[in-house]
């Protein structure tokens, strides 16, 4: 299915906010935002009819409908309303024969020093079994206002990129940063070839924050360290989203598998 919040999401996500977690539990404010925050809980993946239909009860016609409000309203079983062809103010009941489905997953955020939580939602190939309690993430987000139920509106976060920061994520900027080599006027250099001749992140196609990444590791491969044929341009969230998945003893094999799933997204 076409996710509209999606699209939106990726023609305006170079204005994403970037918000302290705390900062988020303050505001009412709908808009695209980037953080970090902490699984407090988490639910395993499961698919949902996100376009359905209820059949008329008067004319037995199909009255399609979007799911567009997981994770707090289901569909019910059966509902008044009107008919979209005979006009008829009459029972509709629920008909999933040919609906499409999508891949959903819950989570509860939260963050360091702080009670408060938010609920968050993942779609499709995002979703995943591997991520766990007081896993420590970097996201991309729709910040919304959602009716949970009749007198409750409460906030929901709906992530369309998303990292985790591990150790061994850590470990790989602390090496980064404390290599004398990147330090040295021919690896500045080196940088400004692969910028020049890339221009923009090879993954997403955004143009801020811009890096050059090794395809073959720098720490197991010294002679390549400034070849210009071992550099590719990323930027910083899809560097870290690619060595979260990937770690820091890479090769080329493992970027054209992550390009393959996340290129142009």
């Amino acid at each position: 299915m076409i996710d509209k919040n999606y699209i939106q999401f990726l023609e305006n996500k170079e204005q994403c906010k970037t918000l302290s977690f705390k900062e988020l539990t303050d505001t009412t404010n709908e808009q695209l935002i980037s953080t970090q925050a902490i699984i407090q809980d988490v639910t395993e993946p499961k698919f949902i009819p996100a376009i359905f239909s209820y059949n008329c009860s008067h004319c037995g016609s199909k009255n399609k409908e979007e799911h567009a409000h997981y994770p707090f309203k289901i569909p019910a079983n059966q509902k008044k309303d009107t008919c979209q062809y005979c006009g008829r103010v009459t029972k509709l009941w629920l008909n999933t024969s040919g609906a499409e489905y999508r891949k959903i997953q819950k989570l509860t955020l939260t963050s360091e020093n702080t009670t408060q939580t938010i609920q968050a939602v993942l779609y499709d190939e995002n979703c995943s079994n591997n991520y766990k309690p007081h896993d420590k993430i970097q996201i991309k987000a729709q910040l919304s206002m959602e009716r949970q139920n009749k007198n409750t509106i409460t906030q929901l976060l709906r992530i369309y990129e998303i990292q985790t920061i591990n150790e061994e994520h850590e470990e790989h900027e602390e090496q980064e940063t404390n290599t004398s080599t990147r330090k040295t006027q021919r690896y500045k250099e080196w940088v400004t070839k692969i910028q020049k001749r890339d221009k923009v992140c090879q993954c997403c196609g955004g143009n801020k924050h811009l890096e050059a990444h090794h395809m073959y590791n720098y720490k197991n491969h010294p002679k390549l360290r400034l070849d210009e044929g071992n550099g590719i341009l990323l930027c910083t969230f899809c560097h870290n989203k690619f060595h979260s998945y990937y770690g820091v003893n890479v090769t080329p094999a493992d970027l054209v598998k992550f390009l393959y799933r996340f290129q142009g997204r």
